[in-house]
């Protein structure tokens, strides 16, 4: 998100914390602006956090296999080189771009997993995309050509 966009949010909170507060009684104003606050800034933090746990949570127990399986069934369906000598994901789809004595096919399908592994990193960062490439990564690893 832009500051802006955060500024604007940031502001948005503290006008309805600060027009519940004109409403309660004088001496306690300041309380109930707190609590506003505190409420409208912690719970959204606390349930993304909750959502957070229960992606990985869900992803080591039924996601982390099946997105290996895929990834392994695409090096395999369009005949990938070794993974051996690459060590991550962007890497190893460079080297199978770049190399001479790949089929064109297989050099696409490199270029689409790239894109897709990008974009995934880019649109969730901290879930998908990084439950994605560590999937892809594991397909590396147990990738014999």
């Amino acid at each position: 998100m832009t500051l802006v966009a955060t500024a604007f949010y940031g502001a948005l909170d503290l006008f309805v914390a600060g027009l519940i507060a004109y409403f309660a009684d004088p001496p306690e104003r300041v309380l109930v602006f707190c609590v506003v606050v505190g409420i409208l800034w912690i719970v959204p933090l606390a349930q993304n956090l909750w959502a957070l746990v229960k992606f990985w949570l869900g992803y080591h127990v039924f996601l982390k296999e099946k997105l290996t399986r895929i990834y392994l069934a695409q090096f395999h369906k369009h005949k990938f080189p070794s993974a051996a000598p690459y060590f991550d994901a962007m890497h190893f789809l460079s080297g199978v771009m770049d190399d001479d004595d790949v089929e064109a096919a297989t050099k696409l399908k490199a270029a689409y997993l790239t894109g897709e592994l990008s974009n995934l990193k880019t649109q969730s960062p901290f879930s998908l995309g990084m439950a994605a490439t560590l999937a892809f990564e594991e397909a590396m690893s147990r990738y014999k050509a």
